[in-house]
C-alpha cells in the first residue's frame, strides 16, 4: 500500500491542485509498518495531470484536505481511495493515525472559487457561515473563520 499526501513544508496542503509537494509513503496495513518515503514535486495544475502522476507514482491511496470532483472521480476510476477533509498536520501523524484508523475525515470538495468549510480560504474565499480565513497552498486550507 502506498499513501499520497500534498503537501507544503512538511504539512498537508489543504488544497490538492495548489500543493507544492507530495509526500509518497508505503504501508504495510497487516503489520501497520511505515516503511519508505519520499517528496516529489508534482506537475503544473492542469486539469487531470496530478491525478495521473499520483497513479505513475503508485500510490493505492489519497489522504488530502480538499479536492474537486474531477480529481476524486479521475483517480476513483484509477482505484485509488480518496480520503478528504483531513487537518493540516504533519504527514507523519496523518500517517500515523491512518495506519491506526483513528485519521478523521469528511466529504470536502472543491467548488471552484468558494471557500470551504467553516470559515476557510484566502482573500477570495468565504466559508459556511460567512466565515473569512487565511488558509494555506492557494486559497483553500483551514484558517480561522469569523462567522
Amino acid at each position: 500500500m502506498k499513501v499520497a499526501i500534498p503537501t507544503d513544508n512538511g504539512l498537508l496542503c489543504a488544497h490538492f491542485g495548489h500543493a507544492p509537494q507530495f509526500t509518497f509513503v508505503e504501508l504495510d496495513p497487516e503489520s501497520k509498518a511505515i516503511g519508505a518515503s519520499e517528496t516529489d514535486t508534482p506537475p503544473p495544475h492542469e486539469p487531470g495531470h496530478i491525478p495521473k502522476w499520483i497513479v505513475d507514482h503508485g500510490a493505492t491511496h489519497v489522504l488530502a484536505g480538499n479536492m474537486g470532483h474531477r480529481a476524486k472521480e479521475i483517480l476513483a476510476a484509477k482505484g485509488i481511495e480518496v480520503l478528504c477533509g483531513i487537518p493540516e498536520l504533519p504527514a507523519d501523524q496523518i500517517v500515523r493515525a491512518f495506519v491506526e484508523g483513528t485519521l478523521e475525515t469528511s466529504d470536502v470538495t472543491c467548488e471552484g472559487g468558494r471557500g470551504h468549510g467553516p470559515g476557510h480560504g484566502q482573500g477570495h474565499g468565504q466559508g459556511m457561515g460567512g466565515g473569512r480565513g487565511q488558509g494555506r497552498c492557494g486559497g483553500h486550507g483551514p484558517g480561522q473563520g469569523n462567522s
